[in-house]
């Protein structure tokens, strides 16, 4: 996660309690799909793709040294 102010990037660790509260944010909305495909998009990047009943979504988990995130959204 980082955060842009007057040009500057402030960078932010992820942490243990941070990851926690990414997964405590993630949980409801990811409960009752099922993995459909995982695979690594880059040496420091993996992509879930998950099913659920009515949609489906792409977990995104980056350990890249500037761009560390988890990041959520609608399937392409």
């Amino acid at each position: 996660m980082c955060y842009t102010l007057k040009a500057e990037v402030l960078k932010m660790a992820l942490d243990g309690f941070t990851i926690y509260a990414l997964i405590d944010e993630l949980r409801p909305k990811i409960a009752n799909t099922r993995v459909d495909r995982i695979y690594q998009a880059t040496p420091e990047e993996i992509v879930i793709q998950l099913r659920g009943t009515r949609d489906s979504m792409t977990l995104i988990i980056s350990a890249q040294a500037q761009l560390a995130r988890f990041q959520l959204g609608d399937r392409p």
